[in-house]
């Protein structure tokens, strides 16, 4: 959502302050004339995120670079099979933080941003995740070995 100003000749776009807690937003004023509370779909644009990996066995920290985000916003990873959707825990209008569980599936995933009834990114980011290999000692001590005695 965005106030515009009529100036008698264009319409400007104010710089808008949007408060999602109390639902409210406000602009500087510029003197008498006819002011407009616009809305429309606002998509998130992603351009990066880190880790691009991870294994199934811990819990990640999924970091997503981009703009537009209006909280609240979702993060969708749509696999194969299913698409799973996590709640995003930070949220600043170009970083988005959001907690992936241990225990989804190994595969490749694509993920998006939707600002909750609002809009999804129209692009997605590849995310893999990797079952844990766990190593093997191929090593034994003396004492596995016996004494050779």
């Amino acid at each position: 959502m965005t106030i515009y100003f009529w100036d008698g000749n264009l319409w400007q776009a104010l710089e808008t302050v949007r408060s999602t807690q109390y639902n409210l937003v406000s602009a500087r004023s510029q003197g008498p004339g006819v002011y407009a509370l616009l809305a429309g779909v606002t998509r998130p644009e992603l351009t990066s995120l880190s880790p691009t990996e991870a294994t199934n066995d811990v819990t990640t920290t999924l970091t997503l670079h981009g703009s537009q985000f209006v909280p609240p916003v979702d993060v969708e990873l749509a696999g194969e099979i299913a698409t799973y959707t996590f709640t995003a825990g930070t949220v600043s209008t170009d970083t988005i933080t959001v907690t992936i569980p241990a225990g989804l599936p190994e595969g490749e995933y694509r993920v998006r941003a939707v600002n909750r009834g609002n809009g999804a990114s129209d692009a997605s980011l590849p995310f893999a995740i990797y079952r844990r290999i766990r190593r093997v000692s191929t090593t034994s001590s003396a004492a596995e070995r016996g004494s050779g005695r």
